[in-house]
């Protein structure tokens, strides 16, 4: 079985953690949607990590956004939600 690239195995850890921490699947196109309301500003800057990646707020969700691969990362459970 042929080793997953560094950019499958991004997508696959932003797809668990946005089924485990929203509860909705993380398709293709929401993924298109989400990175490209970062790319053009519409979406609030929290803060910057490192200079490689971000993190923004998009419709009530915190994403961790990587400049350079231009996916994003994971979703962030906001502390004034309670936990499941």
């Amino acid at each position: 079985m042929p080793r997953l690239r560094k950019v499958d195995r991004v997508r696959r850890h932003a797809r668990r953690r946005f089924r485990q921490r929203v509860g909705e699947t993380l398709t293709p196109q929401r993924h298109d949607e989400l990175v490209r309301a970062i790319q053009a500003g519409l979406a609030e800057f929290i803060e910057r990590p490192s200079r490689r990646v971000s993190i923004f707020r998009v419709d009530e969700l915190r994403l961790v956004y990587d400049r350079r691969r231009k996916l994003i990362v994971t979703v962030i459970r906001d502390d004034s939600e309670p936990e499941n």
